[in-house]
């Protein structure tokens, strides 16, 4: 198990996590404008 492989897994892993909070923000905010219109 080589270092870089497991630094590379996690900006991956960091990666998606981030996308999948801002796609959760967003789409939150979005239903909460529609409630509020």
């Amino acid at each position: 198990m080589r270092l870089s492989t497991s630094i590379f897994d996690l900006m991956i892993f960091i990666s998606i996590s981030i996308f999948i909070i801002y796609f959760v923000q967003v789409y939150c905010l979005n239903q909460h404008f529609l409630e509020v219109s």
